[in-house]
């Protein structure tokens, strides 16, 4: 007699890795990520990396790997093979670079993340 097999589905609160360089407006980009962590799940689902020289830093490739985020949002325009390994290694629903526009905002509102679509709070 074949065993009844089971499983279980739970939702996950979205998870989103931000890639930031140190550089000009590294404060700015900070104050607009942890506005935009702040307002879901109050930054508790969110993971900070740092790119040196226009690359994810090799030390945190394995707290990415772990981390399994759903989008990847970066202030550092990473290489077209930059780009390809982040979907390689990391298989996010969406990667984003953040655009300043022809005329920045040069705040933390300016620095806030825009994404495609409104998640939950």
């Amino acid at each position: 007699m074949p065993r009844e097999l089971k499983g279980w589905a739970r939702p996950r609160p979205l998870r989103v890795a931000f890639l930031i360089e140190d550089g000009e407006h590294a404060s700015l980009a900070l104050d607009g990520i942890f506005a935009d962590c702040y307002r879901r799940w109050v930054g508790r689902f969110s993971l900070i990396a740092p790119c040196l020289s226009g690359q994810i830093a090799p030390t945190y490739w394995p707290w990415l790997e772990a981390y399994d985020p759903d989008i990847v949002y970066s202030y550092v325009p990473l290489s077209k093979a930059g780009v390809l390994e982040v979907h390689e290694r990391l298989f996010p629903s969406q990667y984003a670079l953040h655009d300043l526009g022809h005329k920045p905002r040069l705040d933390p509102y300016g620095f806030k993340p825009s994404y495609n679509f409104s998640s939950l709070s």
